[in-house]
């Protein structure tokens, strides 16, 4: 049975995987262009600083979640409590990281240079960026955790921003 499974998940889960994620990062791209333009351009001007509070964060998050994982092994009575806060801590990481991967995916599709259709240039870019981080060993232990530190840090450099405040209109009397 075990082998029939695995024919069913090469068959049925990776194409259907594939046009999850090209959903996802199509709607989010569509829906959030201005969190998604304010985090590429962020990721454009200060890269270095976006994978540095990327890491910085997802370190923090990590040991969050270990030390709530431990203290959940030595009082089960109070694992929903800390089931739910490990959840929450985990979108809390996530929804920055998936909407700095489409700023990720719009900068790559963007340098590729510009197809007839936009969603084109973001399909090659986000093509791109999907086999760069399955190559082996590189891709993966290198590429795979600067693209997502980047991607987390460039969503956070920017809500970190200092806002301009908008200017006052005289009222007309």
């Amino acid at each position: 049975m075990e082998p029939f499974a695995a024919i069913l998940l090469i068959v049925f889960g990776v194409p259907l995987s594939v046009v999850g994620l090209i959903a996802l990062f199509s709607a989010l791209i569509l829906l959030l262009p201005g969190p998604i333009q304010q985090a590429r351009i962020n990721l454009e001007e200060r890269p270095w600083r976006s994978i540095f509070l990327g890491l910085l964060n997802s370190t923090a998050a990590a040991i969050i979640l270990g030390l709530l994982n431990t203290l959940m092994t030595n009082n089960w009575g109070l694992e929903p409590v800390f089931t739910s806060l490990m959840i929450f801590i985990s979108m809390a990481v996530a929804i920055p990281t998936v909407i700095g991967l489409c700023a990720t995916i719009v900068l790559v599709g963007t340098r590729l240079g510009e197809a007839r259709k936009l969603f084109f240039t973001y399909l090659r870019g986000g093509g791109l960026l999907l086999l760069a981080c399955l190559t082996p060993f590189v891709g993966w232990f290198i590429f795979t955790p600067l693209v997502l530190w980047a991607s987390m840090g460039s969503v956070i450099g920017g809500l970190m921003r200092h806002k301009e405040p908008m200017p006052e209109v005289p009222e007309k009397s």
